[in-house]
């Protein structure tokens, strides 16, 4: 039963986990692409140069409050993690303790792993496709 309960909880703080180090490990990347976002929503919009630093202004703000937002996430995530290896604590030895720790980690690794091979995916599909559609472009010239 313990093992099964060891296992269960492992398996969520790996995704807590997993959900902040993603976000960590991608920070540059988010703030770039929300840069050519906006970009691409002013040209669209075709928008003068006043109205065009509104938007940006009003854009650029609610980026802010999404990434204030994801932070208090991130902090409520590791309060969780705290409380559970507390509560853990009064209930598994040491040893157990330290296992279910170590059992944690390893899923946090792995599931990060899984995340960042996944955005890699996801990135080359994308460049494959606006090559592709460069190439389109270039031959009906």
């Amino acid at each position: 039963m313990k093992t099964a309960t060891t296992l269960l909880l492992a398996c969520i703080l790996s995704t807590l986990f997993a959900t902040t180090a993603f976000a960590d490990g991608h920070k540059a990347d988010k703030q770039e692409r929300h840069a050519k976002m906006v970009d691409r929503v002013v040209k669209k919009l075709d928008l003068d140069d006043g109205r065009a630093f509104e938007v940006r202004t009003i854009l650029n703000e609610t980026q802010s409050a999404r990434k204030a937002l994801n932070e208090k996430r991130g902090e409520e995530a590791k309060a969780l993690r705290e409380a559970t290896t507390e509560k853990l604590a009064a209930v598994l030895t040491p040893e157990e303790l330290k296992k279910f720790k170590k059992i944690s980690k390893k899923a946090h690794k792995k599931m990060k792993r899984k995340m960042n091979k996944e955005h890699k995916n996801k990135k080359e599909k994308k460049a494959k496709k606006n090559k592709h559609s460069t190439s389109e472009a270039e031959a009906a010239e």
